[in-house]
């Protein structure tokens, strides 16, 4: 075997908690690393952005600067006396130093619009400077641009009249002096490139020579550095953030000029404060989580010291138990006496128990061995106590119920579909199926638990010192599943399920045989539950075992004396009143309490298997009248039957339907079954599954009592029909109110957009069925035509019809009659 190794809960707890914490700590940290990263970002675009708006602001101002010179000099020259550009010229040679002085200017010069200069001062204009001005819109708008040749400047165009003629100023001012001021209150590194060109005499970057730098030794090493590793489009397309000398720099280019190789502004400035302060933050987040996991490796140790102390103890006392050290292990646990308890408190005080429990077993087990042997009260298959020795713990269990405040549950368990199983195999296989399932039972049960074998398939189990209920179904899910796993015999394999029925035993007075009965009645509602369920007896179970056996007894001898008879509604074919069909609906009359309509004993069997027997007997009826009608030769009609919903989904009503319509050779589309509006609503897939099966055998499907589940024919575009019912509830008002004729003039227009035809129910008078007719509805039954009659009335009927087959309205006082599953 492999060598284990011990590890305290302690230190286990701790390493848990302890990753916990880190992982925790680990995601605050990234979280809030990256929201001082995010941070950084937006602190420098912002800070881009206002160092762009400043570089616009200050070219905006050179430009402004030069507008006002060449308003100033125009009109000093016209204040000389002399006209036309003589004028300019005697100013300029008297005043030029004073005006480049004053204006900070390095070139002034006056153009005929054709570029011929007229005028001039200071540093010479080249052939560029002319064809720019040829080219531009000078002379309807100030035009600005920025060359660099020795130096970069920025040279304004600024249009005037002359002797009413267009003129324009060329005035030049240098930006490396204009840009100065702009490192005044910044912590910023400027630069100028040219536009990009070819030229290997002159320092170059990117292609574009360099013309200024401010703190040369350390702009222009980075420059170089950032030359050197990245393309020109990288640094435009970047975020402007670079490694120079391990320290972050923020580096951005502005365009001086407008298209898209311009001259370009380097700003270069340190984020080295920025770096410190996430240095410093990334410190202090270090210390604090450091600090954190020391406190909380403190406080755990501090606090599972004392549970780790006593789980050591009971590691120790409990081989006592073993050993039969019964007086040791009650001496050496304490007693649990705080008002606040814990898991370690809980497992003291059932440690105790299971002591006082063990020594109780211990003294009593020679005298339970010897009872059994005196009275061989063995189940001589299962070797299970028997039902003799039921009665007799079950006395000695309700006995002790006042001494020690115990509560008895009695369990009464019995395999589902256990005769089934008992036809299909042999004898040999059975017995070898009942030992496997009491070998089961007996390893889910506790060890104070007793198992007996009632008789069959039938087992009652003893269930003592019961607690609560919680350890009751904890016990039963148990045996669930112990039950579920598959029994190999020969070459069969089983899934087997049972159903169990409970009942508490709280008072010393009751008996044992009132004791199984209960717990026999409590199984009877868990198998009607369906496969493996269980219930707990109620006072509730007494009243309705009374009332429900004496209803499913008077039923089932009904249907074997044919007391359960159906009667025939017409249904008729609207406006004139042709007959299409009947509604076939039970009654019951029954020999003592007379007639017995089907609201007094369809809901309260329609949960049962009697209901189901029912649904067979009225098919077997509707199909062999169907068969009657047709041999009087009203082939054409057929017969409508209300079924309920646990009779839809019943597995065998497809096989009935199929048989029955063979045997007696009619076609399924003579019988037309109803299903219920809420039905088909609730439980959609069911239903659907339910209909199409129905309707493979040519069966037709209605859907019955429409209106009063509040359904929209949206929820039915998908399910199999082929008739609409609309209840007699919105029938009966629709003349009165505007509401209900309007509920079914809209369902019948629904319906035929969906291909259906519609069945109006309860319909009383003529006015109903004028309005009816109005309104398209094909069908309708009720009082108007005629009450529900017996089957003998309705062929009277017939024989006397004529050919044009209308039935014959009568107005006689009609009683309200139910129908099946109403």
């Amino acid at each position: 075997m492999a060598k284990t190794h011990f590890l305290s809960i302690r230190w286990k707890l701790l390493i848990v908690v302890m990753a916990i914490l880190f992982l925790v700590g680990g995601v605050i940290s990234g979280f809030a690393y990256l929201q001082l990263h995010q941070q950084q970002l937006d602190m420098l675009e912002s800070q881009k952005d206002e160092f762009a708006q400043s570089i616009d602001t200050t070219m905006d101002s050179v430009v402004e600067n030069s507008l006002q010179a060449a308003m100033q000099l125009a009109f000093i020259a016209k204040e000389s006396g002399i006209e036309g550009s003589q004028a300019y010229r005697q100013m300029l040679a008297r005043d030029w130093a004073d005006i480049q002085l004053y204006w900070n200017l390095s070139a002034f010069s006056l153009f005929s619009i054709d570029g011929v200069q007229l005028a001039h001062a200071g540093k010479e204009h080249t052939e560029d400077d002319v064809l720019w001005l040829l080219s531009s819109e000078a002379s309807y708008e100030l035009e600005s641009r920025v060359v660099c040749a020795a130096s970069c400047a920025i040279q304004v165009l600024v249009p005037t009249l002359i002797k009413s003629k267009p003129h324009l100023f060329l005035i030049e001012s240098t930006l490396t002096e204009m840009l100065s001021h702009f490192r005044v209150d910044r912590d910023v590194e400027l630069a100028i490139l040219d536009a990009r060109q070819e030229q290997a005499d002159k320092e170059q970057f990117w292609q574009r020579v360099l013309y200024s730098v401010s703190n040369r030794p350390i702009s222009l090493d980075l420059l170089y550095q950032m030359a050197d590793k990245y393309e020109w489009e990288q640094v435009l397309e970047g975020d402007g953030v670079f490694d120079y000398q391990q320290q972050p720099w923020a580096v951005w280019f502005f365009p001086l000029d407008s298209g898209d190789n311009s001259p370009m502004l380097v700003l270069m400035t340190s984020l080295e404060l920025w770096q410190q302060r996430v240095s410093t933050f990334q410190q202090g987040m270090a210390g604090t989580l450091l600090f954190g996991f020391l406190l909380a490796g403190g406080l755990i140790l501090w606090i599972v010291r004392a549970p780790v102390l006593s789980l050591a103890h009971h590691a120790r006392t409990l081989p006592l138990l073993a050993e039969h050290e019964f007086s040791e292990v009650n001496s050496s646990v304490p007693l649990v006496r705080s008002w606040l308890r814990d898991e370690v408190d809980l497992i003291h005080q059932a440690t105790r128990e299971l002591s006082q429990t063990m020594q109780r077993f211990e003294s009593d087990t020679d005298e339970y061995t010897k009872e059994l042997e005196r009275r061989a009260m063995l189940d001589t298959l299962t070797c299970l106590p028997n039902q003799s020795m039921l009665y007799h713990e079950l006395q000695k269990a309700i006995a002790c119920i006042g001494v020690n405040n115990d509560r008895v549950v009695l369990l009464s368990l019995e395999l589902d579909e256990f005769q089934r199983i008992n036809d299909t195999l042999d004898h040999i296989h059975v017995d070898e199926l009942i030992k496997i399932i009491a070998a089961r039972l007996s390893n889910s049960v506790r060890e104070k638990d007793t198992i007996f074998r009632q008789e069959g398939d039938k087992f009652l189990i003893l269930l003592r010192h019961v607690k609560g209920d919680q350890e009751v179904r904890t016990l039963i899910h148990r045996i669930f599943a112990a039950l579920q796993f598959p029994v190999v015999l020969g070459n069969q394999k089983l899934i087997v399920t049972a159903s169990i029925g409970l009942t508490y035993c709280n008072e010393p007075h009751i008996t044992a045989e009132e004791l199984i009965w209960r717990a026999a009645l409590a199984l009877h509602h868990a198998k009607r539950a369906g496969r493996s369920n269980y219930r707990f007896f109620d006072e509730e179970m007494l009243n309705q075992a009374n009332d429900f056996s004496t209803i499913e007894l008077d039923i089932t001898h009904g249907m074997e004396q044919e007391q359960l008879l159906l009667f025939l509604q017409p249904i008729v074919e609207l406006p004139y009143g042709k007959l299409v069909g009947f509604e076939a609906l039970v009654r019951w009359f029954h020999p003592e309490r007379g007639l017995i309509m089907p609201g007094d004993f369809i809901p309260r069997i329609e949960k049962s298997d009697v209901s189901i027997a029912l649904s067979h007997y009225l098919i077997r009826k509707a199909v062999a009248l169907i068969g009657r009608l047709q041999q009087a030769g009203w082939d054409d009609l057929y017969l409508s039957l209300n079924l309920s919903a646990k009779q839809y989904l019943d597995q065998t009503l497809v096989q009935v339907l199929a048989e029955e319509l063979s045997n007696s050779g009619i076609s399924g589309h003579c019988l037309l079954l109803e299903v219920a509006e809420d039905f088909v609503v609730g439980q959609v897939k069911q239903a659907m599954a339910a209909m199409e099966a129905i309707q493979a055998l040519g069966v037709r499907i209605a859907i019955d009592d429409f209106g009063t589940g509040y359904s929209l024919l949206n929820h039915f575009e998908r399910q199999s029909f082929d008739l609409l019912k609309i209840d007699q509830c919105f029938i009966s008002n629709m003349l009165e109110g505007k509401a209900d004729s309007h509920i079914v003039t809209r369902v019948i227009e629904s319906a035929h957009k969906l291909g259906k035809q519609v069945v109006a129910e309860g319909v009383e008078s003529q006015a109903q069925v004028d309005f009816l007719s109005m309104i398209n509805c094909e069908f309708a039954q009720g009082y108007h035509f005629s009450r529900p009659l017996e089957i003998e009335s309705v062929f009277n009927i017939l024989s006397a019809m004529q050919a044009d087959r209308l039935w014959p309205v009568k107005t006689l006082p009609q009683l309200v009659m139910a129908k099946l599953g109403s």
